[in-house]
């Protein structure tokens, strides 16, 4: 029985006559009628219960009026749109014959020139509707309606209508929390509830269609929606014409532009795309689809090569030749420069290219074609004796590198040199060539020598046609300070190589590689967030044009980041996120034995790799780091984390080996002190304490506070964290620095406290102010119903930001009247303020939904809510992930909610860790996972067992899970 039906019929009795029930409707319901006044078949679509009130159907209303005006042959019209008796709808055309949908599940493909056809006439439907200020947002076959041979867009304007009214730049966002729009359809920055949504999302869409009706399958896939969230943000689609020859050069290249996932890389408009994909195949298109490795695979062509282009040098500018892009991928083939002989007195600057040569032939060589060279850092460090074939073949088998170039330099006068090099194959110990260059500038001559060695290897590696490109400075003066920064900053002399570079940007201000060394340096010697540090990253990555393909990516890693830190951290732009990450993984992927690389990885996955649409775990985030110093022990920078993640993931022993490692290089920049501190505090055996005490109490509080972040999320025994942080509080009153200490502190202790388990102390210190930590203590019990009901009651009425907090509480409490009260608060929030406000109500609504289905023991209902909010849309929600993860499990569904529970926590430290791990070690019983189990039970043990009794009980039941894993506790 249809109860839906039957209502229409009767709700919608004196306008139409409802006949039958459709298919296809997705979450909305969709009824064949008739318009009893003009006697026409039309189609009533009603939208899913949870997004009905008066205010949505208003903003729908308005909305439909809108979108009602668009008048285009391939658009479907509203007809009317409206609240009635508690069901929003609204009412468009009966268009006989089937969706694309319908088309693809019967014949799985579209044939070229009719898929062709669809997306020219969609996208003159988008480009019209785009131009009138309309966006679609939800573009799929199941909108594509087909008609007598022509496409018809359905749908359209109403994701909008949902979505919420426009703010001030006219984009608009979703009032549910969620990205509207279908996952597998939507575009990367849609999928992640970004603000920037505007008429490329819709290009993006119909690219996915594109892509489904040419090849049979959408572009990405995966067994989860997750999974194939995360594949629309990092994977490559796959190019048309490789998987299929039939479809057209022109129209695979539209498609890929229009699946670009910078709405920046895509096309601009709808007109565009739909003009390129008529537009003719250029000339010599064979030869550029041949240059994929699976068409030569599929093919097995053979190509001529274009000839060497040799481009004469110019004074003052080191000049480098990069691969044409039309030539076939080889495999990559590695170089190691070693450092050339200087055969001058000591004191003659030709000393400076001893180092120097490395850095310039490195850059000199490096993406021509298949060749990659390794890292000067990697060459220099550990060099000995002099520049010969001995020396060469070692460096060679030490980088794993298949050539190897050695030489000297000898002057001839002010900046002139001869040079003598030879190039040796490693792989068989031969010579592949000798060179010498005389009376040449030190600049030229290693552009002619880089010219030498090319022509040499076209010989035996397809180095193809190849362009000239610079170091990114035409000033051999500001090139020369550079070059001794570089030495310097191997050394890790921090402030000597920041001398040096300043000098290279004041003699040429865009100079890029000089920009980028003194964003690093500044930010290791201050933080990384520093202004400073961030303005010159991001100046580097303006000015990076032409430059080599190690140093441009790592500029882009570094330059994304500075632009990240510019933005909100507690809902930042996860589009840019994505890229960052990709970008430096593509780095590794690029270059697998160079330190830099995989100590940006490391940081990217430490400072934004949170949610489970990335899935980065601490420990392969200090494996990054791990590969960095394995390759480099000698750099720095790379422990810095290391100390804080192997006192986290492996307790004492894991922290002091990355102490003893980076103290042993004596090393420079603003970690010292406070490492130097834990070592001295972590030591095992008799210490001095006394001793200690002096030092806790003599060292600037800035030292200790940097000395407490690594120890934050370690239980040890001694409570190391608690001891430093009590020592800051010993400070007297008259102490310089007392009140910025005071706030930082009036923080850090009570949340420290009351990871150990010392609720009661750190609710003590923290009082009833709004605050994470103090709902967190009243879901543990620390806190009374009585007076957790009156602190959220103030919380409620005065709208603090921190009321989101008291959802779990209520829920459990089941107090749907105050959950209420808050939806009507987001409700009224979703439709004003800022963009930044906006989301925030359209998260906390969705939110507070999917409680009030907790709070009514409407189970089936608040799974399907809280699976509905991305756990990167409010990094800080901690229990809405909890709930969502209790609830999949509770499901049957263990897999996803470990997925959920095992994501790094977007706090420095947090009793919620333990509730997390908790959890985790209950999901991982289920599974049977009895690894994940003893480290989750454990860490519970390890934190709470000396713990306020309200803690005991969760103590137990790890205790329990532990012992029934096979594991014990550690103390």
């Amino acid at each position: 029985m249809n109860e839906l039906l039957d209502r229409l019929r009767t709700v919608f009795a004196d306008s139409y006559q409802v006949d039958e029930e459709l298919t296809g409707g997705g979450m909305s319901r969709l009824f064949r009628a008739t318009d009893l006044a003009l006697n026409r078949q039309i189609v009533i679509k009603i939208l899913p219960p949870e997004l009905t009130s008066e205010l949505m159907a208003a903003r729908f209303k308005r909305e439909s009026e809108v979108t009602a005006h668009l008048q285009h042959p391939h658009i479907l019209p509203i007809i009317t749109a409206g609240l009635k008796d508690g069901l929003l709808y609204y009412v468009m055309p009966f268009i006989p014959g089937e969706s694309l949908r319908a088309k693809l599940k019967r014949d799985t493909r579209v044939p070229v020139d009719e898929s062709v056809s669809i997306l020219r006439e969609v996208a003159s439907a988008l480009a019209y509707a785009h131009r009138e200020g309309v966006i679609h947002r939800d573009i799929k076959p199941e909108n594509i309606l087909l008609q007598q041979g022509h496409a018809v867009l359905a749908d359209f304007g109403i994701a909008a209508a949902l979505a919420g009214p426009a703010h001030v730049s006219g984009e608009r966002l979703t009032a549910t929390g969620i990205s509207l729009g279908t996952v597998g359809y939507m575009a990367p920055e849609q999928t992640l509830g970004g603000s920037d949504i505007d008429a490329r999302a819709d290009i993006y869409s119909l690219g996915v269609v594109g892509h489904e009706m040419l090849v049979g399958s959408p572009p990405f896939g995966g067994r989860t929606t997750q999974a194939i969230i995360a594949a629309h943000l990092t994977q490559k689609p796959p190019r048309l014409d490789d998987l299929d020859d039939e479809i057209p050069v022109p129209v695979a290249r539209a498609i890929g532009k229009a699946l670009a996932k910078d709405p920046d890389d895509r096309f601009q408009t709808a007109s565009n795309f739909r003009d390129a994909l008529e537009a003719p195949a250029p000339r010599f298109s064979t030869l550029s689809r041949a240059v994929s490795p699976a068409r030569l695979r599929k093919k097995s062509r053979t190509f001529v090569l274009p000839t060497l282009i040799v481009a004469a040098a110019v004074a003052g500018t080191t000049w480098m030749l990069r691969r044409n892009a039309a030539v076939a991928v080889e495999q990559p083939v590695t170089i190691a420069i070693a450092p050339f002989d200087a055969l001058v007195a000591d004191t003659s600057e030709l000393k400076l290219w001893h180092e120097g040569m490395v850095d310039v032939m490195a850059r000199n060589l490096d993406g021509v074609g298949p060749l990659r060279t390794i890292s000067p850092t990697i060459s220099v460090r550990g060099w000995k004796g002099m520049s010969d074939r001995d020396g060469a073949l070692a460096l060679a088998k030490r980088t794993n590198a298949r050539y190897a170039l050695f030489g000297n330099l000898t002057g001839t006068g002010v900046d002139s040199v001869r040079i003598r090099a030879t190039l040796i194959d490693a792989t068989s110990s031969s010579q592949v060539a000798d060179y010498e260059l005389r009376d040449a500038d030190v600049d030229k001559a290693a552009g002619a020598l880089t010219i030498a060695i090319l022509k040499d290897l076209r010989e035996r590696h397809r180095i193809g046609a190849v362009r000239e490109a610079s170091i990114g400075s035409s000033s051999l003066s500001a090139l020369k300070a550079f070059l001794q920064g570089e030495q310097y900053f191997r050394r890790t002399s921090w402030d000597s190589a920041s001398v040096s570079y300043r000098k290279a940007i004041a003699l040429d201000t865009g100079f890029a590689l000089a920009l980028h060394r003194e964003a690093q340096v500044t930010g290791w010697q201050k933080s990384g967030a520093d202004s400073l540090a961030n303005a010159l990253a991001l100046h580097a990555g303006r000015r990076n044009h032409g430059l080599v393909p190690r140093d441009s990516l790592l500029l882009v890693v570094d330059s994304m980041t500075a632009a990240l830190e510019q933005t909100d951290l507690d809902y930042p732009q996860w589009s840019r996120v994505a890229r960052l990450l990709q970008t430096a993984d593509d780095i590794a992927h690029r270059y697998p034995d160079d330190p830099e690389a995989w100590y940006a990885v490391g940081e990217a996955r430490m400072h934004y790799g949170y949610g489970s649409l990335f899935d980065i775990s601490e420990r392969s985030t200090l494996d990054a780091f791990d590969r960095a110093i394995a390759l480099d022990s000698a750099f720095s920078p790379a422990y810095i984390h290391t100390v804080e993640l192997g006192f986290t993931l492996d307790g004492a022993d894991g922290g002091r080996k990355y102490i003893r490692d980076y103290l042993r290089y004596n090393p420079t920049g603003k970690d010292r002190e406070s490492i130097q501190l834990l070592d001295h505090l972590t030591a095992p055996g008799s210490v001095d304490q006394r001793a200690l005490d002096r030092e806790l109490d003599t060292l600037p509080t800035t030292v200790l506070f940097h000395a407490w972040i690594p120890v934050s999320r370690w239980p040890d025994s001694a409570n190391i964290a608690l001891r430093i942080l009590r020592a800051v509080a010993r400070r007297p009153r008259s102490s310089p620095t007392y009140v910025e200490d005071s706030a930082q502190l009036a923080n850090a202790l009570p949340l420290q406290l009351a990871f150990r388990g010392r609720m009661h102390e750190a609710l003590s210190l923290l009082g009833p102010k709004p605050t994470r930590l103090f709902s967190q203590l009243a879901l543990l019990g620390v806190v009374s119903r009585d007076s957790a009901q009156r602190v959220f009651g103030r919380w409620l009425t005065s709208g603090d930001a921190q009321v989101h907090r008291a959802l779990p509480w209520w829920a459990r409490a089941g107090d749907t009247s105050s959950i209420q009260k808050l939806v009507a608060r987001y409700e009224s929030a979703s439709h004003r303020g800022s963009v930044e406000n906006l989301r925030v109500a359209a998260y906390g609504m969705s939110a507070a939904r999917a409680y009030l289905f907790l709070a009514r023991r409407d189970t089936t209902s608040a799974r399907k809510a809280f699976a509905a909010l991305p756990d990167t849309a409010c990094l800080r929600c901690d229990f809405d992930h909890i709930e969502s993860a209790r609830l999949l499990a509770s499901g049957g569904r263990v897999g996803d909610a470990d997925r959920i529970l095992r994501q790094r926590l977007y706090s420095a430290v947090t009793p919620t860790e333990i509730v997390i791990a908790l959890e985790r070690a209950r999901v991982a019983a289920k599974a049977k996972n009895a690894p994940v189990v003893r480290a989750s039970a454990g860490r519970v043990v390890d934190a709470w067992r000396e713990g306020d009794p309200e803690l005991q009980t969760a103590v137990a039941e790890a205790l329990q899970l532990l012992r029934a894993s096979g594991g014990r506790a550690a103390h």
